[in-house]
């Protein structure tokens, strides 16, 4: 009787200890998740801000920009900018990609991101 007593002991020690270094590690992961995310923002807001330079430049002072981010299981992101002005109603196909290549050029050079924009 007193064995079992004892195995059983062991087994719900041994459980503690396995539900204990898992909450360690999952929290680790959350806070290296947290500081990928304010990093990621702050990218975004500067992306925006050179975006809408660029676009002052252009020539759509005071154009809208919105932008949504898509976050995969794997890490990759994606990207969806929607710039509203009225002028861009306007433009052509050529003139629509011309001006789609020039945003393109201040993206944030990173392997796991990719940009659409709707103009």
């Amino acid at each position: 009787m007193r064995q079992r007593g004892f195995g059983m002991l062991t087994i719900l020690l041994i459980l503690v200890i396995i539900f204990g270094v898992k909450g360690t590690v999952m929290s680790m992961e959350n806070r290296q998740c947290a500081g990928r995310n304010y990093y990621d923002a702050a990218l975004e807001e500067e992306y925006v801000d050179r975006m809408k330079q660029l676009l002052t430049g252009e020539g759509y002072r005071n154009c809208g920009v919105t932008m949504r981010r898509i976050t995969y299981g794997d890490g990759n992101r994606e990207y969806i900018l929607q710039i509203h002005h009225r002028k861009l109603g306007r433009l052509s196909e050529q003139e629509k990609t011309a001006l789609e290549r020039r945003l393109s050029e201040t993206e944030f050079m990173d392997e796991t991101c990719r940009f659409i924009y709707e103009l």
